[in-house]
């Protein structure tokens, strides 16, 4: 819109500079499920081109920009979609709100179910019917969220599978659960299911 302005073009530049420099930390560490190289190759490439673009900047090269950037986001941030680990914060008291929203009723219900079941156990610990409600409603919620999961359209094999892989290591730790149940234990359940609801669901 203002092709002339020295400063909004330094201003890009910098923008985009600390988008890249975020972005490629975050997918670095994914590695190659990310494509992580060809897709910094992507960023170095594009940054050259604006680093060589003067005032007054042509129409022909924000267009350019516009459609690469519009393209990248698409066919290559969209590759580490599912992928990216965020730690996210865990609720205190241990109660399910609409930021776990998943957005499928029956999905969000059983969240609010198990985050219920573990609040349970967390209140009576020494409680062993506690502890087997809640493998019972966990091992039922991954058999169904599984079934939901493997069967869509929008979600490839590979998610599948690894999604189900987080289900089985997870479970094997909550099998060998007895009461009285250490505190410690509780927490770790806590955050492990809402960094996977947040992070995988």
């Amino acid at each position: 819109e203002k092709p002339d302005d020295v400063d909004l073009l330094n201003y890009n530049r910098d923008m985009f500079r600390d988008h890249f420099d975020y972005e490629e930390k975050q997918f670095m560490a994914c590695g190659e499920p990310c494509q992580a190289d060809a897709h910094k190759k992507k960023h170095d490439v594009f940054f050259k081109t604006l680093t060589w673009v003067t005032n007054p900047v042509s129409k022909e090269y924000t267009d350019f920009a516009k459609n690469w950037l519009a393209q990248h986001i698409k066919n290559t941030d969209f590759l580490y979609k599912y992928k990216l680990p965020t730690n996210h914060k865990v609720p205190e008291p241990y109660v399910w709100s609409d930021d776990f929203a998943v957005f499928y009723k029956r999905l969000d219900e059983e969240h609010q179910g198990l985050f219920d079941a573990l609040r349970a156990v967390e209140n009576a610990p020494i409680s062993q019917n506690k502890v087997e409600e809640l493998k019972t409603v966990m091992r039922n919620h991954f058999i169904y969220e599984e079934s939901q999961v493997c069967d869509s359209k929008d979600i490839d094999w590979d998610y599948c599978k690894d999604h189900k892989k987080k289900h089985v290591l997870f479970s094997e730790r909550l099998a060998k659960m007895e009461a009285p149940v250490d505190n410690a234990e509780i927490k770790w359940v806590q955050n492990w299911l809402a960094q996977h609801i947040k992070n995988t669901d």
